[in-house]
């Protein structure tokens, strides 16, 4: 499945390819190397990286490199971050404050995507995918699934929640629900 987004601001297009299932994973061209089953694989400009499911584990291959390296390794550890981190460090697990009723922080145990997001909703971290992000990521996604089930390429209007050009394609996207489907008591 290919997406493209056109420029926006000051980012250029961005093409993301989605691909799924054993037999389609990501051509050895662009992986160069073994990358896992599941999770992500960015591509860049100045490197690759590898993500696991849910952002378990983080690889990074930077231009020229024949490898993929830890995210520690001082190459990758000179990158400027431009978006922030899980501070590990402060979320720490503590097994005493644990005990004494307190919520528990962090650890390598919880080191999760869903146990980040639970800390989030307790109001004792800030979420690194917020709905803000994860809305429109479940939407890309989703709109993945319409072109899937139509079998067809969909140009999205987000503003409208609409397929361009496929009216057909309304009633998958904003089903009614149908009266037909409950029998009287």
């Amino acid at each position: 499945m290919t997406y493209d987004f056109p420029a926006k601001g000051q980012r250029g297009p961005v093409k993301l390819i989605f691909y799924s299932g054993d037999k389609h994973l990501p051509p050895d061209d662009i992986t160069r190397g073994p990358v896992g089953s599941t999770g992500c694989l960015v591509v860049g400009t100045e490197g690759t990286l590898s993500a696991g499911l849910w952002n378990t584990d983080c690889n990074v291959r930077l231009k020229g490199a024949s490898g993929f390296q830890d995210a520690n390794q001082p190459e990758v550890a000179r990158i400027a971050r431009t978006q922030p981190r899980i501070d590990t460090e402060v979320l720490k697990w503590d097994p005493k404050l644990a005990a004494k009723g307190e919520r528990p922080r962090w650890s390598r145990v919880n080191n999760s995507h869903m146990f980040e997001w639970v800390l989030a909703c307790a109001g004792d971290a800030k979420s690194y995918s917020p709905f803000e992000i994860g809305a429109r990521i479940t939407e890309v996604g989703m709109l993945g699934v319409l072109a899937f089930r139509m079998q067809k390429p969909i140009i999205w209007d987000a503003e409208n929640r609409q397929a361009v050009g496929l009216p057909e394609a309304d009633t998958i996207i904003d089903p009614k629900p149908s009266t037909d489907r409950f029998l009287p008591c």
